[in-house]
């Protein structure tokens, strides 16, 4: 069997069901540390899982699981630690985060099939994530002179397959940015096979370059509404209130990738209660990403990305209806004066 299976954001508080057919292993983000601990980082939204509930929910573990992300160290390096052991003691792999000593595991090579896959990991710095240093753990930040050292890296272990995941985009808007789409490029030309995006809590469109597919955010796949949690620097919760996902929030694109062929098949999948495939949609035509690029295209994401903050902003009133801040004007008003180039 040549197939692996990748899904977008999952962060599960509870078992779940997922009746997506699985032919082949599968990866995902794994949006949340899975820890006890009690000693959150301040000022974040802190999530976590206290137990392991892939297996339950989706008929078996993953191969590997991208710890990539903005969340992995919402409970510091006690949280880190123990997603580890929970992760080893379980059989699942996970590579992009750790040290800069490890590398952040980059690359992670898994045999499967008769084939070598290699698997690399790296957050953008807008995802407001704890990066690693020598000595202290967190994530892998986006930077080409990296990737490319870790994509010779995985040919040096005689990798044939080479898949890149990039934690980056702006929540709730469904393009790429202007500057993820030219880093995406760069990184197919650097010798990447497949791209797979997540972290902006929607589906973010595709395209193919060079013959290689580019996915520029699964969205959540499976991703319940939760509580929203934050903590100050003595340890209180502050700010709690409840994520309450829309509909476009519980769509999610499930990618089958044929690492003997290299032949993607897609999925459009929906979260209501059960992950479940959407039969019939029309893929291509809903989230196809035209390749456009220059000038246009940055006035045009530009525009997007205002309505898409605004559309957030109203959502958020609607939900807790008060009396608009200064601050909250005067961003509305500077969201409208001008195209930002992104």
């Amino acid at each position: 069997m040549s197939k692996l299976n990748f899904f977008g954001d999952v962060f599960l508080d509870k078992p779940q069901l997922a009746k997506v057919p699985l032919e082949g292993e599968y990866i995902f983000n794994l949006e949340s540390p899975l820890t006890r601990s009690a000693k959150p980082v301040w000022g974040k939204i802190n999530l976590k899982s206290e137990a392991v509930y892939f297996k339950e929910t989706f008929g078996k573990n993953p191969a590997a699981v991208c710890l990539a992300n903005n969340h992995v160290m919402d409970y510091g390096k006690e949280g880190f630690l123990e997603t580890v052991e929970n992760l080893q003691k379980h059989g699942i792999h996970y590579f992009g985060a750790g040290r800069l000593a490890d590398n952040c595991h980059n690359p992670l090579v898994l045999e499967l099939g008769g084939q070598r896959i290699a698997l690399l990991g790296y957050v953008c710095p807008s995802t407001h994530p704890i990066f690693a240093a020598a000595e202290n753990f967190g994530v892998s930040p986006i930077n080409l002179t990296a990737i490319a050292k870790d994509i010779l890296r995985a040919r040096a272990a005689r990798a044939q397959r080479i898949i890149v995941q990039l934690h980056w985009g702006a929540e709730d808007v469904g393009l790429p940015k202007p500057t993820d789409v030219t880093l995406a490029h760069r990184i197919i030309d650097l010798g990447a096979d497949l791209i797979i995006g997540h972290h902006a809590h929607c589906i973010q469109s595709f395209e193919i370059f060079k013959d290689k597919y580019i996915f520029y955010g699964l969205g959540n796949a499976l991703f319940p509404n939760t509580e929203r949690v934050s903590y100050s620097r003595e340890g209180l919760r502050e700010n709690n209130r409840q994520i309450e996902w829309k509909k476009w929030n519980q769509r999610s694109l499930a990618v089958q990738f044929d690492y003997h062929s290299l032949a993607i098949d897609i999925r459009l999948l929906a979260f209501a209660k059960t992950l479940a495939v959407i039969p019939g949609a029309r893929i291509d035509k809903l989230y196809g990403f035209k390749g456009r690029a220059g000038a246009p295209y940055q006035r045009h994401y530009a525009r997007v990305l205002r309505l898409a903050m605004l559309r957030r902003l109203l959502t958020s009133f609607m939900s807790r209806p008060r009396i608009p801040k200064k601050e909250n004007l005067r961003w509305i008003i500077q969201l409208f004066k001008t195209d930002k180039r992104q």
